[in-house]
C-alpha cells in the first residue's frame, strides 16, 4: 500500500514529491522539519522488500500517479527492486546506494567497514517497527516449538551474524529502541552495539546537488537501468 502525505490532487500539481520506503520515516520527517521543507512524501511499505519484482510494479504504479518537476526516491536498490523503473514527465534522483541501511550510515563504505570485522545484522527503529520483526518471529516460533528449539533454530539462522548492530540516526531515543531487541539479543548470544548513524546522505538527497558519485538522475520518460549503479 502507497500512502501519501497529502491527496492526489497536491500530487499533480507538486514541484518536488519524495518516494520513501517507511523504515525511513524517522529520519525523513526530523530532516523535513530541520530544514523547514514541506515537500509532498508519498511512503511505501517496507513489507515487500523480500520480494524485488512485486515491489519494482508497486513502485511504477506510484511512479505513474506523479506529475511533479522532480521526484526524490529515498530509497536504495533494495535487491534490484528499483531497477527498471520508468519516470514520468519529471526528473527522478535516487541514491547511488544498496539500500536504506546505507543511507543512514552516510555511505555504504562505512556501512561495509562495520560488518567487515564484525558480521553485523543492521537494525534501526523504522526497521523494527515496518518490517517482519525478528522479536515478533522468533515469539510466535518460541509458543509453536518451544524456546529451546526456536533458539537452536535462530540461532543456525543467523549463525553468520556476531552481534546486532543498531545505528543511531539521531530521530529517535536508542536506549528505548535497543531495550527491545536486548532480550533476544541475550537469548542468541549475539552482542547489541550502537553504531554512528550520519544523516549526510539522506539530507543531501533533499537539498542537492546530486552529484553522480552519491546519485542517479535520469531524465523524463527515461527507465533506471540496472547498469546505473555501477557508473559514477
Amino acid at each position: 500500500m502507497i500512502q501519501s502525505e497529502r491527496n492526489k490532487t497536491d500530487l499533480l500539481a507538486a514541484d518536488t514529491v519524495i518516494l520513501c520506503c517507511n523504515t525511513l520515516e524517522d529520519e525523513l520527517g526530523l530532516l523535513l522539519r530541520e530544514l523547514g521543507l514541506d515537500h509532498q512524501v508519498v511512503w511505501v511499505e517496507a513489507g515487500m522488500h523480500n520480494q524485488p519484482d512485486k515491489l519494482r510494479d508497486h513502485l511504477n504504479g506510484a511512479l505513474r500517479e506523479i506529475k511533479a518537476r522532480r521526484v526524490l526516491m529515498a530509497m536504495g536498490q533494495c535487491g534490484g527492486a528499483c531497477a527498471g523503473l520508468l519516470a514520468g514527465d519529471y526528473e527522478l534522483v535516487i541514491p547511488r546506494a544498496d539500500d536504506c541501511l546505507s543511507v543512514l550510515m552516510g555511505s555504504m563504505e562505512k556501512r561495509k567497514a562495520a560488518g567487515r570485522t564484525t558480521p553485523t545484522y543492521f537494525l534501526t527503529a523504522g526497521w523494527l517497527r515496518h518490517t517482519e520483526s525478528l522479536i515478533n518471529a522468533f515469539a510466535r516460533d518460541s509458543e509453536r516449538l518451544g524456546p529451546e528449539k526456536a533458539r537452536r533454530a535462530y540461532r543456525i539462522m543467523l549463525k553468520h551474524y556476531r552481534r546486532f548492530g543498531f545505528i543511531d540516526t539521531g530521530a529517535y531515543d536508542l536506549n528505548l529502541e535497543k531495550e527491545k531487541i536486548a532480550p533476544l539479543a541475550e537469548i542468541l548470544g549475539m552482542d547489541l552495539e550502537r553504531l554512528e548513524g550520519d544523516p549526510g546522505w539522506l539530507k543531501r538527497l533533499l537539498t542537492g546537488p546530486w552529484p553522480p558519485s552519491e546519485f542517479i538522475t535520469i531524465a523524463p520518460h527515461s527507465r533506471l537501468e540496472p547498469s546505473a549503479w555501477s557508473r559514477a
